[in-house]
């Protein structure tokens, strides 16, 4: 029996939390639907990102990580109407962090910022 080491257990539930992420999404670019993920990319970083509809709220769920090899960090939030949390990766001193903002907007979730927010196809 093959032990598996920590290190390679998280990069494979990193991996399949993307291959799960990776639905067929009708929303607008920078826009996300209920269980249906995106990509988005902070600086050299990557992520992912969706939301669940909870009774209190949107409940966004953020994963970014610089490389598969490195844990990633999982962001989980709440939202209500008119709330927001901004993502912010932090660079060499004296340059800009790369950010995204998510915000709720009605009854759907909004991305502005990163390099590049997209909901996956």
């Amino acid at each position: 029996m093959r032990m598996v080491s920590a290190v390679t257990a998280r990069r494979a539930a990193f991996c399949a939390l993307g291959a799960i992420l990776i639905l067929p999404c009708a929303a607008r670019a920078g826009e996300l639907a209920a269980l249906q993920g995106g990509t988005l990319q902070l600086g050299s970083d990557w992520g992912s990102v969706y939301y669940t509809v909870e009774p209190d709220g949107l409940r966004v769920v953020a994963t970014v990580s610089e490389a598969p090899q490195i844990s990633p960090v999982r962001f989980v939030a709440t939202l209500r109407p008119g709330q927001s949390l901004t993502l912010s990766v932090a660079h060499a001193a004296g340059t800009q962090p790369s950010e995204v903002l998510i915000r709720r907007v009605g009854d759907r979730i909004v991305l502005d910022g990163g390099n590049d927010v997209v909901p996956t196809d």
